[in-house]
């Protein structure tokens, strides 16, 4: 076997001890020692990482729609440790080559920044940044300039084809969703100048800026979960049914999603499954097919998030 998918949740709140029922806590603690376990036992020579941004490292003043890093940090975010992220700098040059032969034109970033839509699944799973090397693979999921979901599948396949070229043996990770409607800012006309400056230009983050935007974000959640909130509410069903396409393993079945529907039904953060849909592309085209087994799957309210994990292993 020379390729394992592994897929999984993240909130910004999932770092702090207490929000969510201590049975919530365990499931999902329980759930990421599965896929620790699964990826130790496989013993990687790459992970495949597909995350997204939230407005921390990427700016609007040039918003790629996919990013290949060839060495990645942390940025710290909601209460995440700082650090390097072991990365592969010539597989990652290579990778862009490759994906630029076929098509497919991602940008590249010689010391990419990592949010939390990467570095919360190392460190829940890992509990450090390196473990295995990681080839880390930005998507935009959530601001402005989003790719439609069949550039998501063709970037993935493209993925694929390059690994399987390389003969490695690679877990094909996605980092995101599932439903979740959260209070990330729109460019708007009647945004404040702090805001906009932030969204269009980016900022250079300190502990302090950092540690203001948690407290914000952590009391949204907060309210959120005691139904105080006019975010859109988390919608189970649709997660249930995303889920049951990647279980179908159907390429065409995923890519026939929409952004427009995406977030009328599972809200703005939603369209993270684009970080799925890419795995699954990526471990189709490499393995030739995939079975994959939901291991956990429940709308977190007190997360603000449909928390999700699935796992999958090339077809025999």
């Amino acid at each position: 076997m020379d390729y394992l998918l592994e897929c999984a949740s993240h909130s910004p709140i999932v770092n702090s001890r207490g929000a969510a029922p201590r049975e919530i806590e365990e499931e999902v603690a329980a759930g990421y020692a599965q896929i620790a376990s699964r990826i130790n036992e496989f013993n990687p020579e790459i992970l495949v990482l597909f995350g997204t941004d939230h407005a921390s490292s990427f700016s609007l003043s040039g918003m790629p729609p996919a990013c290949v890093g060839l060495r990645a940090h942390a940025l710290g975010d909601y209460d995440l440790p700082l650090g390097q992220v072991l990365t592969n700098p010539q597989l990652g040059q290579s990778c862009i080559n490759a994906l630029h032969e076929q098509g497919v034109d991602v940008a590249g970033s010689y010391e990419m920044q990592l949010d939390h839509g990467f570095t919360q699944l190392l460190q829940q799973i890992f509990g450090r940044y390196d473990r295995y090397p990681v080839l880390p693979i930005f998507i935009n999921c959530a601001s402005e300039f989003r790719m439609p979901i069949k550039r998501t599948r063709a970037l993935g396949e493209a993925v694929g084809t390059f690994i399987r070229s390389t003969g490695l043996r690679a877990v094909f990770m996605g980092s995101g969703g599932l439903s979740h409607d959260p209070p990330t800012p729109r460019v708007s006309d009647d945004m404040s100048p702090a805001v906009r400056q932030r969204l269009i230009n980016g900022v250079d983050w300190t502990d302090a800026m950092l540690r203001d935007r948690t407290t914000k974000v952590y009391a949204a959640i907060r309210e959120y979960a005691e139904g105080r909130s006019k975010l859109k509410r988390l919608n189970p069903e649709w997660d249930a049914q995303f889920l049951e396409d990647m279980l179908s393993a159907d390429l065409d079945r995923l890519s026939a999603h929409t952004d427009a529907s995406i977030i009328a039904d599972a809200g703005k953060g939603g369209g993270e499954v684009r970080t799925w849909i890419a795995a699954a592309c990526a471990m189709t085209t490499a393995a030739g097919g995939y079975s994959a087994v939901v291991d956990y799957s429940r709308a977190v309210d007190e997360w603000m998030t449909g928390m999700a994990m699935l796992h999958g292993y090339p077809e025999c």
